[in-house]
C-alpha cells in the first residue's frame, strides 16, 4: 500500500513539472527574471517635424499613439518613427514650456502620411498665461508666454458685457427693448519675442468691461494657430466696494447698534445687568469650579507620575 502512494505522489508531481515551460523553468533557475513585451497595432510609422517654443516639451497624443520629445534653443523638434495604430482617426500635437504652460493643440489627420514617410514643418501655438483674472479699474494687469525667437505676435481682443453690478442693469434695461448685445472686436495689437521666445504685454483696464483675447505668432511670415482664449474681467471701483467691503461694514454697523441698544437698555432697567450678575454667581462659577478642580486633579496626577518614574529609575540605596 505504501508503494501504492509512493507511486501516486511521483506521477502528480512529474505532471505538474511537466506542465511548466522549459525556457521560464530555466530562467527560473539560474534566476534570470522574465519580462513581458507588448506591441501596439500600427498601420505604419512616421516622422513629425516643426518649431514651437524653445527648450519646451512637445507631445503627441491620440488613439494607442503617444510620443514625447524636446525642442531645441531655435525651437525646432522632430519625432521619428511614430507609430500611428489602425484606431487613430487623428492625433494631436500640443506644448508644454518651461514655465509648464499648455499651448493649444493642433490635430491633424495622419491619412496620407505613410506615401510622404513625414508631417511637417508644424508650427504650435503660442504658450498664453495672465497675472491676474479679477482686475480693479484701473489697475496694471499682464500676459506672457513663449514662442519662437524673435518673432512678430498679434493680439486679438473682444469686449463682452462685464458681469458686474453696472453691467447687469445695463444688460437688464437692453433686454426689456429686446435689444442683443455682439461682442465688440478690437484692433489687433503686435508685440514681439526675445532671443529666448518670451514675450509680455500690458492689458487695456480703462473700461470697466470683461475682455477675451488670444495670441498667434509668425514663423517666416507662415502664422500658427491660436492659443488658448483667455477672459479678465475690470471691475469699478464701485462695485467692489458694494460687493466687497459694503456687507462687511453694514455688519459692523449692526454689531454697533446691537451693543448701543443694549448698554441704553441696561441703563434704563438694570435687567442686562442683574442677568450677567445672576448668571456669574450660578453658571460660572460652577464652571470655574469645576475646571479649577480638574486642573487641580491633573496637577496631581502629573507630580504622582513624577515621583514613581524617579522611584523607578533612581532608586534609593540601602
Amino acid at each position: 500500500m505504501k508503494l501504492k502512494y509512493i507511486l501516486q505522489i511521483t506521477i502528480i508531481v512529474y505532471l505538474i513539472l511537466s506542465s511548466v515551460p522549459q525556457n521560464l523553468s530555466a530562467a527560473t533557475r539560474r534566476g534570470i527574471r522574465s519580462s513581458i513585451q507588448a506591441t501596439v497595432p500600427g498601420k505604419f510609422s512616421v516622422t513629425l517635424f516643426g518649431y514651437t517654443a524653445p527648450t519646451s516639451i512637445v507631445q503627441v497624443n491620440g488613439v494607442r499613439v503617444f510620443a514625447q520629445a524636446s525642442s531645441d534653443i531655435t525651437g525646432y523638434f522632430r519625432i521619428n518613427k511614430l507609430l500611428i495604430s489602425d484606431e487613430a482617426q487623428e492625433i494631436c500635437i500640443s506644448t508644454i514650456d518651461k514655465e509648464r504652460r499648455l499651448g493649444f493643440p493642433i490635430c491633424i489627420n495622419p491619412e496620407g502620411a505613410d506615401k510622404l514617410g513625414q508631417i511637417g514643418p508644424l508650427l504650435l501655438a503660442p504658450t498664453l498665461s495672465i497675472s491676474s483674472r479679477n482686475i480693479i479699474q484701473d489697475n496694471s494687469v499682464h500676459a506672457s508666454g513663449i514662442t519662437f525667437p524673435n518673432s512678430e505676435i498679434k493680439i486679438s481682443f473682444f469686449e463682452l458685457q462685464p458681469d458686474t453690478l453696472t453691467g447687469s442693469l445695463a444688460s437688464n434695461f437692453l433686454s426689456l427693448f429686446k435689444t442683443q448685445v455682439y461682442a465688440n472686436e478690437l484692433p489687433i495689437w503686435t508685440a514681439k519675442s526675445d532671443q529666448n521666445g518670451s514675450f509680455s504685454f500690458n492689458l487695456p483696464t480703462a473700461k470697466s468691461l470683461s475682455y477675451r483675447f488670444f495670441v498667434k505668432a509668425s514663423y517666416e511670415d507662415s502664422p500658427t494657430p491660436k492659443s488658448h482664449t483667455l477672459v479678465y474681467q475690470v471691475t469699478p471701483f464701485t462695485d467692489y466696494f458694494i460687493r466687497t467691503i459694503l456687507p462687511w461694514l453694514i455688519f459692523l454697523l449692526i454689531i454697533i447698534l446691537t451693543l448701543t441698544f443694549i448698554i441704553i437698555y441696561d441703563r434704563k432697567t438694570g435687567k442686562i445687568r442683574r442677568l450677567v450678575s445672576k448668571f456669574s454667581r450660578t453658571k460660572m462659577m460652577l464652571f470655574v469650579s469645576k475646571k479649577y478642580l480638574q486642573l487641580r486633579r491633573s496637577l496631581y496626577n502629573f507630580r504622582q507620575w513624577r515621583m514613581s518614574n524617579q522611584i523607578r529609575f533612581f532608586p534609593k540605596h540601602r
